[in-house]
């Protein structure tokens, strides 16, 4: 288990609310939810389906706003920043693993994880250094000309997680990531998760209904209907 960061918390949510309007009807998808990541933890974020998980990623990823109350990234109060601002942040910053791979299906594994880099204007050979790093890292160089119909479910996940990874972001935010797993590739994704965390000080959160994981982690947050259970 790492200790806390020194630094304290990269990311806060302080008193968010979340409210939709469905078929006239408001539908309270957070109720004062109050949230803390620390910088190199990894929280795994649980509750079933319907109980505020996703939402609140979106809204600690700017790519939602909050009704009600503020979230914070490095104490800066993301209601504040447009949502041009936003993006950068997500670009620079934030890596984000969702329960569908979200591949691009025509790209090569190598070209999928080297995509965020050319949106940057990475010069090619740093590309190529750190598309092949961050590959190795998730066990998939050997899979790097294979496009994604050609990859098992746990192996597009892999891919999915060093394209989150190459910009090298101070968080990862992972929707369900492991939701369309077997048991066994689920552990293996979080296993690989934890060493994200020991070995590149990247802080984690991994939204899932499986508490067979979160041995795996180091501190447990449990949604239940919009509130901190």
């Amino acid at each position: 288990m790492s200790t806390k960061h020194p630094k304290g918390n990269i990311i806060e949510a302080d008193g968010v609310h979340r409210k939709f309007d469905l078929a006239g009807q408001p539908v309270h998808a957070l109720k004062g939810v109050d949230f803390q990541l620390a910088y190199g933890e990894f929280l795994s974020l649980v509750g079933r389906s319907g109980s505020g998980k996703t939402t609140l990623l979106n809204i600690i990823a700017g790519l939602d706003r909050p009704s009600e109350g503020t979230t914070y990234f490095k104490d800066q109060d993301l209601n504040a920043l447009s949502d041009e601002e936003l993006a950068i942040l997500r670009r620079n910053h934030v890596g984000i693993v969702f329960q569908s791979s979200a591949l691009m299906p025509l790209l090569t594994a190598y070209e999928n994880v080297e995509l965020p880099l050319r949106i940057q204007g990475v010069a090619r050979s740093e590309r190529d250094r750190r598309v092949k790093e961050c590959l190795d890292l998730v066990g998939m160089i050997h899979r790097a000309t294979h496009r994604p119909y050609e990859l098992s479910g746990g192996e597009q996940q892999r891919i999915a997680i060093a394209r989150a990874i190459i910009t090298s972001p101070d968080v990862i935010l992972a929707d369900e990531p492991t939701g369309e797993l077997d048991s066994i590739t689920a552990r293996r994704i979080f296993s690989l998760f934890r060493d994200l965390v020991n070995e590149k000080d990247v802080s984690i959160v991994a939204a899932t209904h499986d508490r067979g994981l979160i041995d795996i982690v180091d501190k447990v947050v449990e949604l239940k209907d919009g509130e901190i259970a």
